[in-house]
């Protein structure tokens, strides 16, 4: 069984459906035939709708040229109803006075006074007339009734071109302003109907003013029929009273049937123009399917698809890499800069503790470094570390006993301490003794508070000895940052800072100072003047590369050597990248500083 589905629309909803559906154009140019088109589903119903718009066009270009004669039409009738009335008695007049005065006639004299009477009164009739119709065109404007159904001269057998222009453009004036939809969110729209306004106004004021000079002409032309007539009625006074009685009553007949006959004449001439009338439109061909289905269109609708799919992902991936001010590749960090990348830092969640929960000590005064020693082989991590190790005994003068390595970043949350503390402890593993201290005084970090730190002994409270911990780890001591201070940046200036890093190099193989963010502050200025090597952690997706280039600009501002790189929180894509290390530079660079020359052919292979 067929279910039906019926969908019901308002008459607002489907002219607004065709409107925006139809197409209305010329077949050629400079062509006088118009072209209805409209695209549908439904081929039929839009044929008969083509069809039926294009019969309704024509019939209503007939009717409108009919209109204008119906309205003259009106008019004289309204004009030969009084007059019939007004006919008919003195018809009746007339016969009874012929019946009572039979056989009275006029004689010469009579005769050509009634001729000559007759004469005026009938173009005092046409003049009355026409009065009648610019009486009936004023009140009509005045009254601001319809304009639609304003008779021009010409129909009412006038000929007064200059009022007629005046009528027809006021008229069309009017009902362009009539249809002009209102929007006052729309200033254009207003602006023109404000123009379309003054325009009829200035119109009416000339159409008004040309009625008012026509007829003061027409009153000085029947002021002189009457005086004429006067005249002629002073001579007829003369005439016997029958006569002259016989001659009103003829007179006022004559004028009535003149009026009558004229008017009789217009509507006739009205009657023919109207039935005489043709439309300005012909239909030349009824409504036609064009072609086959154009819509949808397969094959452009899949190369569309083809495109967008290709750019889409495109303008994505392009949009975000030019709008990404982070770094997130080794290539774009040493596209930026010329200085050495030492090595690598995955991303996992593998990592050592800062203050392991045991700090028994062995006979050297260490934790065991046989278990600590299997954890950190398990470690991708540490291997990561021990890559950067190696290549740092590359940059550090000779291997030597006392080197001092400088640890900086360009904001926060980058890893420099994460870095400075692993990297103290795979040195310590190779049998190095290592001093790592906290020089970040303006950040509070989860330790004892009864515990001295480098702020205590640059303060002069505490002496060295007080301040060095050990860490738990083999061969890595360490000193805290200590209370902060009201001036950090003053106190890593004192001599006392000075002693501290002389008091390293002379007991320590390797002395690492975890600095504040250089971009931030520039606290770590001063002790990477000092430094054998600095080392200036990067972390993917949290350094921008704005900030990075502004912190490389600040070395080569402050003439700091022996800067390094490290490139921490990279995503692991295989063996070589969890194990592999390398001295990263590119062909054509000068990588390395001055202090590195002797060193600058040389690269780095293996795992460690």
């Amino acid at each position: 069984e067929d279910i039906l589905y019926f969908k019901v629309n308002t008459k607002e909803s489907l002219v607004n459906y065709y409107k925006s559906s139809l197409g209305i154009g010329l077949i050629a140019e400079n062509s006088t035939v118009i072209q209805l088109s409209i695209q549908t589903t439904v081929p039929k119903k839009s044929q008969d709708f083509l069809n039926r718009l294009a019969e309704h066009i024509i019939e209503s270009d007939l009717q409108e040229k009919n209109h204008s004669s119906d309205r003259t039409i009106d008019f004289i009738d309204r004009q030969l109803s009084q007059n019939t009335d007004s006919l008919r008695r003195i018809e009746g007049r007339l016969q009874a006075f012929r019946n009572s005065n039979a056989p009275l006639d006029f004689n010469i004299e009579g005769q050509q006074l009634f001729a000559n009477i007759q004469g005026l009164e009938k173009q005092q009739a046409e003049l009355m007339i026409s009065k009648k119709y610019y009486d009936y065109l004023e009140n009509t404007l005045r009254s601001e009734s319809s304009v639609e159904d304003i008779v021009v001269p010409s129909a009412a057998g006038l000929d007064d071109p200059v009022l007629s222009s005046l009528i027809s453009e006021f008229v069309k004036t009017k009902l362009e302003l009539k249809s002009m939809p209102s929007d006052l969110n729309n200033p254009l729209t207003e602006g023109s109907k404000a123009q379309l306004s003054r325009r009829v106004t200035e119109l009416k004021s000339s159409i008004l003013i040309n009625i008012t000079n026509v007829k003061a002409a027409q009153k000085i032309k029947i002021d002189d029929l009457k005086t004429r007539i006067n005249q002629y009625n002073t001579s007829l006074q003369k005439l016997p009273a029958a006569e002259r009685r016989l001659i009103n009553i003829q007179r006022t007949r004559d004028l009535s049937e003149n009026i009558y006959l004229l008017l009789m004449e217009k509507r006739m001439e009205a009657a023919i123009t109207s039935a005489s009338n043709t439309p300005d439109y012909k239909l030349v061909n009824e409504a036609t399917v064009m072609g086959g289905p154009i819509k949808p269109l397969p094959t452009r609708n899949y190369i569309l698809a083809l495109i967008l799919a290709i750019l889409l992902p495109s303008g994505v991936i392009v949009g975000q890499d030019l709008l990404n001010d982070r770094l997130e590749t080794k290539d774009q960090l040493l596209s930026i800069t010329n200085y050495p990348l030492l090595g690598l830092i995955p991303k996992s969640k593998e990592f050592l503790s800062l203050a392991p929960a045991s700090h028994s000590k062995s006979s050297n005064g260490l934790q065991n470094g046989t278990t600590l020693n299997s954890l950190m082989m398990s470690s991708s991590i540490l291997e990561s570390f021990r890559a950067i190790r190696s290549n740092l005994r590359y940059v550090l003068p000779n291997d030597r006993k006392g080197n001092l390595l400088v640890v900086t970043s360009s904001i926060s949350e980058e890893g420099k301490s994460f870095c400075s503390f692993h990297l103290a402890v795979v040195f310590g593993l190779s049998q190095k003794k290592v001093l790592l201290i906290n020089a970040d005084l303006r950040k509070a970090v989860s330790e004892d508070p009864s515990t001295p730190g480098l702020s205590d002994y640059l303060a002069g409270q505490v002496s060295v000895d007080q301040v060095v911990n050990p860490t738990g780890y083999e061969g890595v001591s360490r000193i805290g940052s200590g209370a902060i201070p009201p001036n950090p940046a003053e106190l890593l200036l004192n001599s006392n800072m000075q002693q501290l890093i002389k008091y390293g190099k002379e007991h320590y193989d390797l002395t690492i100072i975890d600095t504040p963010p250089l971009g931030v502050v520039a606290d770590a200025v001063t002790l990477m003047n000092e430094a054998d090597v600095n080392m200036l952690v990067v972390r993917r997706n949290r350094t921008r590369k704005s900030i990075f280039r502004e912190t490389c600009e600040l070395f080569i501002n402050d003439k700091i050597k022996n800067l390094t790189l490290v490139f921490n929180d990279i995503q692991e894509t295989g063996k070589r990248a969890k194990y592999g290390y390398g001295y990263y530079y590119t062909r054509e660079r000068k990588l390395l500083p001055s202090t590195f020359k002797q060193k600058s052919t040389l690269t780095s292979t293996g795992t460690y």
